[in-house]
């Protein structure tokens, strides 16, 4: 039940940021919550949750430790 919980967290998550990095990409600014439900069909709850979660979610805090190995690369490449 956990690894269906989690691969649907990952699904949702990868959907909720493909359609924000269209949509900032495209209205240069950050998109509403009604942006984005249209843009993903998700419902408003799961993006609201999604949102506030984000940063505590413990698959997302492993996705951050390998990003922290590639922080000075990244600043470099960015700047």
């Amino acid at each position: 039940v956990k690894d269906f919980k989690n691969q649907t967290w990952q699904n949702n998550r990868m959907t909720i940021q493909s359609a924000l990095h269209t949509l900032v990409k495209e209205n240069l600014r950050f998109p509403t919550i009604n942006e984005i439900v249209n843009a993903t069909k998700l419902s408003r709850q799961t993006i609201t949750k999604h949102l506030k979660e984000f940063s505590a979610h413990e698959l997302t805090q492993t996705e951050f430790e390998g990003f922290r190995y590639l922080q000075s690369k990244l600043l470099g490449v960015l700047y």
